[in-house]
C-alpha cells in the first residue's frame, strides 16, 4: 500500500489512526506485504506523542549499546530460533537478514497457489510462519 498523505490527507481522522484502521480493513483481503506513507515533516505533527518518545527511547538506547556505555544484563533472544545477542540492533538485523527471507519464500510459492495445493502448502508452512510473524508483531 502506498499512500501520499500531502496530497490526500485524511480529513475525519487523524493519519496514524487512519493508517492503523486501514491496515486492519486491508489484512482481512490478505498479506499486507508493505505500506509506506509519503508526507512532508507538517504531516508527522499526527503521530502520537507516545509513539515518538518511544522511537526517541530505542535509538538512544541503540546508540548507547553499540558504544559500549549500557550492556543489557539479560542478552536479547530472537524468540524464533532461540540465538542470543547483545545488543538490540543486532538482534533486528538478524531477524531481518534470516528469518524475515525464510518467511517470504515460504510466502512466495503459497500466493501462487490455488486450490487443494494451497491448502496443502498453507497447512505445512502454518506453524513455522506463525511464530515468525509473531517476532515480528512483537517488540523488539
Amino acid at each position: 500500500m502506498f499512500w501520499d498523505l500531502d496530497n490526500k490527507p485524511p480529513n475525519s481522522f487523524p493519519p496514524f489512526e487512519a493508517t492503523v484502521k486501514m491496515k486492519a480493513s486491508a489484512s482481512s483481503f490478505g498479506v499486507v506485504r508493505s505500506m509506506v506513507a509519503y508526507s512532508n515533516q507538517r504531516s508527522f505533527s499526527h503521530i502520537p506523542k507516545v509513539v515518538w518518545e518511544q522511537r526517541r527511547e530505542r535509538k538512544l538506547l541503540n546508540q548507547l549499546e553499540n558504544k559500549g556505555v549500557i550492556k543489557s544484563t539479560e542478552p536479547y533472544i530472537c524468540k524464533v530460533c532461540g540465538r542470543r545477542f547483545y545488543t538490540n540492533e543486532k538482534l533486528v538485523n538478524h531477524f531481518k537478514q534470516i528469518h524475515e527471507r525464510k518467511h517470504q519464500k515460504r510466502l512466495n510459492p503459497i500466493e501462487s497457489a490455488r486450490g487443494s495445493r494451497r491448502v496443502n502448502l498453507v497447512g505445512m508452512y502454518s506453524m513455522k510462519m506463525e511464530r515468525s510473524i509473531k517476532m515480528r508483531l512483537g517488540k523488539f
